[in-house]
């Protein structure tokens, strides 16, 4: 099962990639370093997030956006079952980053929707180690200033992470 969802996601996601690099021949780089803490929705339990985000400027508001992320939860009690354990998501993602004012400003809001493949690895407490992948995504809202940007995102899985990064700029 997880070979055909892989077969299934793989070619959008090549096709969007492809996309992606022959855009960026005459876009603006950059590639936001992040860290976070992040909070299961339903679960008790808290994690960290670490995250690299090229993102391409096309138009002044508009970006594609891109993350390959690794999110580390640890579950102190499972919503359903009330188990402990641990969740590690490693995703690969792109899509939309939408600005809500022009480059002049120094302050610029965005929202974005990213969308993908996510390797979920599971750790309950007293059982054997399961893995899949699944469709993934992420949505959020951020504040990007120049050098650094924060914001909160729902990741697949049912997360929230608060996330804090440094940008590297390119031409």
């Amino acid at each position: 099962m997880a070979i055909d969802m892989l077969k299934m996601i793989g070619k959008p996601l090549l096709i969007g990639l492809l996309m992606f690099f022959s855009f960026s021949l005459k876009a603006q780089f950059s590639v936001p370093v992040s860290v976070g803490v992040s909070k299961p929705i339903l679960d008790k339990g808290a994690g960290f997030h670490i995250g690299v985000n090229p993102t391409y400027g096309i138009l002044p508001r508009f970006s594609v956006a891109s993350q390959m992320s690794f999110l580390n939860t640890r579950i102190s009690g499972s919503f359903i079952s009330g188990e402990e354990g641990r969740n590690q998501l490693t995703s690969a993602l792109i899509g939309p980053k939408w600005y809500l004012n022009s480059p002049e400003h120094r302050l610029r809001p965005y929202l974005n929707v990213l969308l993908g493949a996510v390797f979920i690895k599971e750790f309950p407490g007293d059982s054997s180690v399961q893995s899949r992948i699944v469709f993934g995504n992420s949505v959020g809202a951020f504040i990007e200033l120049p050098y650094f940007m924060t914001g909160i995102s729902y990741e697949t899985d049912g997360n929230l992470a608060l996330k804090v990064a440094y940008i590297f700029q390119g031409k």
